[in-house]
């Protein structure tokens, strides 16, 4: 519940007014990971939407966030190294969007580990 309340809170804050009066629609999905290291992670996840085609804000202690170009959709990949879990959440306005965009994060996650 906390994961999604964020998600929908940072959408909110880096959508452009446009797409805020728009529906959002989330995509979300996870990668375990044995003996996760934060740093690690956190290096993964830049990589991740950089090569996603995503440009990357600032990030937080555990998490990494990006926007597509045209600003339609957000993207944020959580690191739970204390549950060696990699959350992906991309947020935009229709399915169609957000889980191509998901599936290529997922992707690049899955050439680094």
């Amino acid at each position: 519940m906390r994961l999604g309340f964020f998600a929908c809170f940072l959408f909110a804050a880096l959508a452009p007014a446009h797409a805020r009066a728009q529906t959002t629609t989330m995509s979300i999905d996870h990668l375990v990971v044995d003996r996760m290291v934060l740093d690690t992670c956190m290096k993964w996840g830049d990589t991740a939407l950089r090569q996603a085609g995503l440009r990357v804000v600032a990030p937080s202690t555990a998490a990494v966030w990006g926007v597509s170009a045209d600003g339609a959709n957000t993207a944020t990949i959580y690191c739970v190294d204390t549950r060696g879990v990699i959350v992906v959440v991309v947020s935009g306005t229709s399915i169609a969007k957000t889980r191509p965009t998901l599936d290529r994060l997922l992707d690049r996650l899955k050439q680094q580990k």
